[in-house]
């Protein structure tokens, strides 16, 4: 993955400040901690000393409203490349793509990019990267990302999307694994 369209320097304090009546940013900081200190131990097993991984409310961040994702096609195995978006203005709109994302599970569930950003912890000299769903706030290292998605808004069913599977024969496959994964067939 590469990231791009990078923004100025935030501190945790801004993005909640600026966000208060977005639910997906309420607790921000300390949900990233969280997810940090989880995602540390099941990588690199404990921090060095025992440490935690503890952001304070003036650390800075900085936004992407870009990033590219290199995957490999389940079609011919050849590399193919998803641009993805999460901008609250492009060409005049906002848009947050969705992805695949791969969990830790290794279960492959949809997602929307809401905010991307990097952050460096000065006390471990680590480099975080970050996802964020809605109202739920789950916390996704980008290299989960497997691809780009296509997801239609149903009209029928308020808050609900349809997955469109017939975008390229890579997607189909794809979408058919995960129901065949998830017990549907």
């Amino acid at each position: 993955v590469k990231l791009g369209s990078s923004q100025k320097l935030l501190t945790f304090q801004e993005i909640e400040q600026c966000n208060a009546n977005d639910s997906t940013f309420e607790r921000f900081r300390i949900k990233l901690n969280i997810f940090l200190g989880d995602y540390f131990r099941t990588v690199r097993g404990a921090l060095p000393q025992g440490r935690r991984i503890q952001f304070k409310a003036d650390d800075t961040v900085t936004e992407h409203r870009y990033i590219k994702v290199n995957f490999e096609s389940k079609v011919d195995w050849c590399q193919y490349t998803d641009y993805l978006r999460c901008s609250p203005s492009f060409h005049g709109h906002a848009r947050h793509d969705c992805v695949i994302l791969r969990t830790s599970q290794q279960c492959d569930i949809f997602g929307r990019l809401l905010f991307l950003f990097t952050c460096s912890d000065k006390h471990l000299g680590f480099w975080r990267v970050r996802e964020q769903p809605c109202t739920s706030s789950e916390i996704f290292s980008v290299q989960s990302i497997v691809r780009g998605a296509l997801l239609f808004p149903d009209s029928a069913r308020d808050g609900e999307h349809l997955v469109i599977d017939t975008i390229d024969t890579d997607m189909f496959l794809r979408v058919q694994e995960m129901h065949r994964d998830a017990g549907h067939y």
